[in-house]
């Protein structure tokens, strides 16, 4: 036997940090690198969605794809429609493989990135939208 795992304790806690949008029937969520990304993008709506968003969230890093899946998962929240407020230093070709490898539990992803600072939590938020 090469390994064995042992099962310590059950957790009713989440891989992610969440707040509650606006629109609980909603299928919109809006996920970011940061913690405070989420904050300013939730306090400012510099994206102007906050009345159609269900859920913000961030995992503390740019592992979109394991932060989608847990979501998925835990909120029930199928084929979401995913807008990521990205850092400058992320190519298009990241979230563009991310959709292409993923259409069976996306519907739609949007990108956001503020041109004028390195993520949404450098303010005053500049947003640019790439549709994927």
């Amino acid at each position: 036997m090469s390994f064995y795992k042992l099962k310590l304790q059950e957790t009713n806690f989440l891989d992610y940090y969440k707040l509650l949008g606006n629109s609980p029937k909603s299928n919109s969520i809006v996920l970011a690198e940061g913690v405070f990304d989420i904050f300013t993008e939730y306090l400012f709506d510099v994206i102007n969605m906050k009345n159609k968003i269900r859920l913000y969230a961030t995992a503390l890093s740019a592992n979109f794809l394991a932060l989608i899946k847990s979501i998925i998962f835990y909120e029930q929240i199928f084929q979401p429609e995913i807008i990521i407020l990205s850092d400058r230093d992320v190519k298009i070709d990241y979230y563009k493989k991310l959709k292409f490898f993923n259409k069976h539990i996306i519907k739609k992803l949007t990108i956001y990135y503020n041109k004028s600072g390195k993520d949404f939590n450098c303010t005053p938020v500049n947003p640019l939208k790439v549709i994927i």
